[in-house]
Formats: C-alpha cells, structure tokens, sequence
C-alpha cells in the first residue's frame, strides 16, 4: 500500500508514444508505505522479526520523495515503460537514506501511469544488526530489496478558494 502523490512538469510522457527528449524531467514523487504492509518471502515470522527490527512502534511508516528524474531510456515499444534514474530520499527505521533508484513509468489508458522501481539497502547502512539467527532455520542477511509499483491517475481540478 502506497499514499502519496506524483506531481509532473510539461514534457513528461504521459501517453504511449508521447515525442519526449532524454534528460531531466520536472517530477516529483513522494509518499510512505506503511510498514506493516510490508512482507518478506519467507512467511509470518519473519515478517515479525521485521518489523520488530525496523522499530515498527515508533517508525510505523517509510516515508519517500522522489526527485531529480532523469529520463535515460525510451521506449523500444508502445507496450514498453520509459526508463529513469531518479534520485530518492527514503527514511527506514528513522534514518535518511539518500540514493540513486531506476524507475520505470508505463502510460496506461485512463490517464494513468505505472511507476515500478527496485533498489538495495544494506541493514548496516540502517543502523541495524545483520547476519544473525532468526531461528533455528532462517538467517538474516545484511541486504534487502525493496520494490514497488504504483498506479497513478490524474485528479480533476478543483477549486480550493471562495
């Protein structure tokens, strides 16, 4: 579950097919993912172990802000996503993690998009203990994946003021 909101600039595409030119697009994204909707491939109880070391009571979200995207690749396809390097500022755990992120953004019919990204953090960067014992069967590592997909739309205008 994601809630925020994406905000975009003349020239950003939009439309399957849209003329658009590689290079920096005027975006911005930004958000949070409450933790909790979080979940590992390995079951329950290592979602637990999660959101135990993620200090899940006193930082329930992992808040996002997207900025700086850079339009790198176009699409070979209509049926193909334009491809981005984004620069991101992700809070986990209380901690600002500042990184580089590719992104992918596929114009849907509807005027919607579908933006898809995918990046690793190490534990260690987060303050937290890697390589221990969960149980007797599973083993944490220092490294995880963190990727979403978002489907966006465009709000209708509406007139905020008397």
């Amino acid at each position: 579950m994601i809630e925020g909101f994406f905000e975009c600039g003349p020239g950003f595409p939009v439309k399957n097919g849209q003329v658009v030119k590689l290079g920096t697009m005027q975006a911005l994204m930004q958000g949070f993912i409450p933790l909790r909707s979080l979940h590992t491939s390995y079951g329950s109880l290592m979602d637990e172990f999660m959101y135990s070391e993620m200090n899940e009571p006193n930082s329930p979200r992992i808040l996002f802000h997207f900025s700086n995207l850079v339009l790198t690749n176009l699409p070979v396809s209509r049926s193909m996503p334009y491809r981005f390097m984004a620069r991101a500022e992700l809070v986990l755990v209380g901690v600002t993690n500042r990184i580089s992120m590719p992104l992918t953004v596929l114009p849907l019919a509807g005027n919607r998009l579908q933006i898809s990204g995918h990046t690793f953090i190490k534990l260690a960067d987060l303050g937290l203990q890697a390589s221990r014992a969960v149980s007797l069967f599973v083993k944490n590592g220092d490294e995880i994946k963190l990727s979403f997909e978002w489907l966006v739309g465009r709000k209708p205008f509406t007139k905020n003021w008397p």
